[in-house]
C-alpha cells in the first residue's frame, strides 16, 4: 500500500509498504539504521530513504537538507581489464594422474580476475560453487517440507538511475551503501537469500547481442567479445547495475515494483527464457547465468594488491554447502556452458599418457581332428583324399594374451593432494613406487606448494 505520511517535522513522506510479503526471518533481523541516496529525475533531485528495519518494513522519500549525496556508483575496471604478473603462464606440475601417477604440467595461474590470461580460469573457479549452492539449497528445501517444494531458481536485476540522470548516496562507501540497498529491496520482493554481482556496465544498445538466451539489444556483440581487449570501454556506457541469483517460491512484481521504482527511481526486472515466464529452471542455467554474470561483474583492488570482483552470498546460502555429488555436477555444467557464454573452453582435465592394455581372455577357435593316418605310399602318390575322410572339424575355447594400445583417460587431481594419495598404501602399490617417488619429488620440488614428503 502506498500513501503519504507527516512526520511532524514539515517533510513529505511518500511510503511504500511491503507487509504483504511475510516472512519469519525478517521478524528476527535486528534494527539497523536507514540508508540514504538520490537520484535525478525529470530534471529534479530525489531523495530516497530505505529503513533497515524490518519492523518498519517501507522506503520513503524525504526533503532535502544541507547532507551531501556526492558518491555514485563507481566505474570499476571489469575481468581481464589488468596487467598479467610475470609468471602466469609459467609451465608446472600442476596436477598428477590418479591412476598412474603420471605428472602433468599446466600454465601457472593466478586466479585473478584483473588477470588478462587467467580470469576465465577465475571466472570458473567462482561460478561453479554458485551453481552448486543454488542447486543444493532448492532440493534441501524441497526435502524439509512442504513450503520448500514451490522452491524456484530466480535471476533478478536491480538498476539503478544511469549516470546521466545520476544516483548518488550519502556514504563515502557508496558501493556497499547500494549493495545494503539491494539487499533491502530485494527482502521486499520475497528474496531472502541469493548472490548479488555489481555490473558498472552494459554494452552500448546499438551493438548488444543476444545474452543468456534474452533478446537485449541492436547488435550481436556479448561480453566475451571484449573482456581482455584493450579499447573495451568504447562499447559500454556506465548504468549500475546488480544481479541477484536466488532461490525463492516466487518474486512480487506488479504494482509492488511500479512503487519502488517510483519512490526509489530502481527498477526490478526478473529475466525470463524467451516466450516463458521461467528464469533459471536447473542446475545447467545456475551454471550458464553465474558464469556470464561473474564475467563482466566490477573489479577492485585489496588491501593486499590482489583484485576481487563485487559479488556475495547474503542469507542462508552464504554457509550454505552443496553436496560434493552436486559440486562435481556443476563443474561438468560450468565447463559446458564456458564456451558458449564466455568464448572459452574448459576440457575436462583428463591423463594423456599413452598406455599398452594387457589382458587374457577366452575365444572360440576351430580346430581339425585327423581321423587316422596317412599312409606313406598315398603320400608319396600325393593322394591324400578330401579332408572329409581324414579330418573332422572340433570346436573349442583358447586362453589369448591381447594387447591393445591406449589413453589412460583417468582423471588429473592437484599436485597439492598428493599427500593423501602417497599415504594410501594400496594406492602406492596400484601406482608403482618408482612412478610413486616421482611424485614424491615432483612434489617436495613444488616450492609454491612447500610441504616436504618422504619417500613411499
Amino acid at each position: 500500500m502506498r500513501g503519504v505520511q507527516s512526520p511532524g517535522d514539515g517533510r513529505e513522506v511518500v511510503a511504500v509498504s511491503t507487509r504483504s510479503v511475510s516472512n519469519t526471518a525478517r521478524d528476527r533481523t535486528r534494527q539497523k539504521g536507514a540508508i540514504c541516496f538520490e537520484f535525478e529525475r525529470d530534471g529534479e533531485e530525489v531523495r530516497t530513504k530505505v529503513h533497515r528495519d524490518r519492523q518498519l518494513d517501507k522506503i520513503e522519500q524525504i526533503e532535502r537538507d544541507n547532507r551531501e549525496f556526492g558518491d555514485p556508483l563507481p566505474a570499476l575496471d571489469i575481468p581481464g581489464a589488468g596487467e598479467k604478473r610475470e609468471d602466469c603462464g609459467d609451465a608446472i606440475p600442476a596436477l598428477f594422474c590418479e591412476c598412474c601417477a603420471d605428472i602433468h604440467d599446466r600454465g601457472r595461474t593466478c586466479y585473478q580476475p584483473s588477470c588478462p590470461r587467467c580470469w576465465p580460469a577465475w571466472d570458473y573457479r567462482r561460478a561453479t560453487p554458485v551453481a552448486a549452492k543454488l542447486q543444493g539449497y532448492i532440493g534441501y528445501q524441497h526435502a524439509i517440507g512442504d513450503a520448500g517444494r514451490e522452491m524456484k531458481g530466480h535471476h533478478v536485476v536491480f538498476n539503478f538511475r544511469p549516470e546521466g540522470e545520476g544516483v548518488r548516496f550519502d556514504s563515502s562507501d557508496s558501493l556497499e551503501r547500494g549493495i545494503e540497498t539491494v539487499k533491502e529491496m530485494a527482502h521486499m520482493v520475497n528474496i531472502d537469500t541469493g548472490f548479488l554481482i555489481y555490473h558498472p556496465y552494459r554494452i552500448k544498445v546499438e551493438y548488444r547481442g543476444d545474452v543468456v538466451d534474452h533478446e537485449s539489444g541492436e547488435g550481436d556483440m556479448t561480453w566475451a567479445d571484449l573482456i581482455g581487449e584493450d579499447d573495451w570501454k568504447e562499447y559500454v556506457v556506465h548504468e549500475p547495475h546488480f544481479h541477484v541469483l536466488a532461490p525463492s517460491p516466487f518474486v512480487q512484481g506488479g504494482e509492488l515494483t511500479k512503487e519502488i521504482q517510483e519512490v526509489t527511481g530502481v527498477n526490478i526486472e526478473r529475466i525470463t527464457k524467451p516466450d516463458s515466464n521461467v528464469s533459471m529452471y536447473d542446475l545447467e542455467d545456475f551454471a550458464a547465468v553465474a558464469a556470464y554474470s561473474l564475467s563482466h561483474a566490477g573489479v577492485r583492488e585489496t588491501e593486499n594488491g590482489d583484485s576481487e570482483v563485487v559479488a556475495r552470498f547474503f542469507g542462508e546460502l552464504h554457509n550454505f554447502e552443496a553436496t560434493e555429488a552436486i559440486e562435481m555436477a556443476a563443474d561438468r555444467e560450468v565447463r559446458d556452458a564456458a564456451p558458449r557464454v564466455l568464448g572459452k573452453a574448459f576440457p575436462a582435465r583428463s591423463c594423456k599418457m599413452e598406455t599398452t592394455e594387457r589382458w587374457s581372455e577366452s575365444i572360440e577357435v576351430t580346430r581339425w581332428k585327423r581321423l587316422a593316418p596317412v599312409s606313406a605310399a598315398f603320400r608319396e602318390a600325393g593322394r591324400f583324399g578330401t579332408a572329409s575322410e581324414s579330418y573332422e572339424e572340433e570346436e573349442g575355447t583358447a586362453e589369448a594374451e591381447i594387447e591393445e594400445e591406449a589413453t589412460c583417460g583417468a582423471q588429473l587431481v592437484s599436485m597439492a593432494d598428493a599427500p593423501e594419495y602417497l599415504n594410501n598404501s594400496e594406492w602406492v602399490e596400484m601406482v608403482g613406487r618408482d612412478a610413486a617417488r616421482a611424485l614424491v619429488q615432483t612434489y617436495n620440488e613444488a616450492d609454491w606448494i612447500g610441504e616436504v614428503m618422504a619417500p613411499p
